[in-house]
């Protein structure tokens, strides 16, 4: 009778030796992992924007803007510095023609503030000699409330 060929017995691998197979999935992994922090924008990253504008001596109304609202947070951040009269101005959302906030500062009493609950684009207007008006969708510190 004919002996059988006898089989080679696999390797038995060290308990060090990783497997290839591991290896590649771990090297995928960390250049997957690499690439998600690449490509997904970071909503601290949001576009900044922000417009302003001085009405002349005649008193002539002045536009800002327009700028988009915060993205995540939803609000613009404003300000107006009154010239040498009473400062009328309104913030006006450009889709609809709404006026979202909207004042009389007389001269010498600054103002800025919030106004929150924004989704879309946004002016600011002003009329009165020298009025300075400002608007951005970052924010700033309050002079008055």
């Amino acid at each position: 009778m004919k002996a059988l060929p006898t089989q080679a017995k696999p390797r038995q691998r060290l308990a060090a030796e990783p497997r290839k197979s591991h290896r590649l999935q771990h090297t995928m992994a960390a250049i997957a992992a690499a690439l998600t922090v690449l490509l997904i924008p970071s909503p601290a990253k949001a576009a900044s924007e922000e417009a302003s504008c001085s009405a002349n001596i005649f008193g002539f109304t002045c536009t800002a803007g327009p700028i988009n609202a915060h993205p995540l947070d939803h609000y613009v951040w404003y300000q107006v510095l009154p010239g040498v009269s009473t400062c009328s101005w309104w913030i006006t959302d450009v889709a609809n023609g709404n006026v979202v906030a909207a004042g009389n500062q007389a001269s010498g009493n600054p103002k800025s503030n919030y106004v929150g609950g924004l989704y879309g684009r946004y002016t600011i207007k002003a009329s009165g000699a020298l009025c300075y008006v400002y608007i951005n969708n970052f924010g700033g510190d309050a002079l008055t409330e």
